[in-house]
């Protein structure tokens, strides 16, 4: 089912509405209109205890202080390099948010942005926003994203976006996972079914070139703990059907199987080495190794080189695409 409630006040006095879409497990994901953002994600662990397994923010004053974790990104998320692109032959100068590229798509970035939200079924509601453009970005798009979740224990997160001309999209959601239910994820247990990292600049952005992981530090084909922190391009193998990515935690027993039609998944592990100013959800302020996000999307920058999917879109063209989180246990 889907019930609906005020989440509070920015500090503008905008209000934030919240949508919990329950099943029959008394699990549930929220879903706020502000970013699209995923605010909770409720499970169960092997005992049978509910924890919610995402970090965000405390009330609604905070969001713009969190608005990374949960939110839905785009239209471009990740890095654009020197902030720039030429798009059928057109050189088009975007917003310099970031040292040495546009990260996020700057100002423009959904994750501010309000959402309209409709209830579709009982498992499932439509956030929609009409995206007139900003950092540069010079035509209009349609976004529809979707999100179930039902007695299969699976987040759907179901994205279509229409242009009205030329450009790149690239939405992702950027939820921050925690699998303890925020104790940390020191001990968590991670497997990437992609041999090829994207190999990165100074800036943190791709120019075509690979890195085979097998036997280095950034080799997770195998599961094995994290162990520090990362910020990297998986280039995804075929996964024949089975998930793409594998994240576990022991001691609860909670794991995540990834599953997504995108060809890149970003491994991004946020260290913190002092408590974080603004307290999260709980009233935690987040410290040390507290996350693991598995961001799935098109190789970040690949509009500015060849040898990998485009994310570049044309007038009328969809970009339709599906990330599925399924939540489970295992038994040590």
């Amino acid at each position: 089912m889907v019930t609906k409630e005020s989440f509070g006040y920015l500090n503008d006095g905008r209000e934030v509405t919240a949508y919990r879409i329950s099943n029959s497990f008394d699990e549930s994901v929220t879903v706020l209109d502000y970013g699209a953002t995923v605010h909770s994600v409720v499970v169960l662990d092997r005992d049978g205890d509910l924890a919610d397994v995402t970090l965000g923010a405390f009330d609604a004053a905070g969001l713009e202080k969190h608005a990374k974790e949960g939110s839905t990104i785009g239209r471009f998320a990740n890095r654009i390099g020197r902030s720039e692109m030429v798009l059928d032959g057109k050189k088009i100068q975007l917003e310099k948010s970031h040292p040495g590229c546009l990260l996020h798509s700057g100002s423009a970035n959904y994750g501010k942005r309000f959402f309209e939200v409709a209830v579709i079924s009982d498992d499932c509601i439509e956030c929609h926003l009409d995206d007139e453009g900003g950092a540069g970005f010079d035509c209009r798009v349609d976004v529809k994203v979707r999100f179930t979740f039902g007695d299969d224990h699976c987040l759907k997160i179901n994205y279509d976006l229409v242009p009205d001309g030329t450009t790149v999209l690239a939405p992702t959601n950027h939820a921050y996972f925690d699998l303890s239910g925020a104790r940390g994820v020191e001990g968590h247990i991670l497997q990437i079914n992609a041999g090829r990292i994207a190999v990165k600049d100074e800036y943190g952005v791709p120019w075509g070139d690979t890195l085979d992981v097998k036997g280095t530090e950034y080799d997770f084909l195998e599961p094995r703990t994290i162990g520090k922190m990362y910020d990297d391009y998986y280039i995804l193998d075929d996964a024949e059907g089975g998930p793409n990515a594998i994240l576990k935690d022991p001691e609860s027993g909670r794991m995540i199987e990834v599953f997504t039609d995108m060809p890149c998944i970003i491994l991004f592990t946020p260290i913190s080495g002092k408590p974080s100013e603004v307290p999260g959800k709980y009233g935690i302020h987040y410290n040390g190794a507290h996350a693991v996000c598995l961001e799935a999307q098109y190789v970040p920058n690949s509009m500015n080189f060849e040898g990998f999917p485009s994310p570049v879109f044309r007038k009328g063209e969809h970009f339709i695409s599906q990330t599925v989180y399924r939540f489970g246990t295992f038994m040590l």
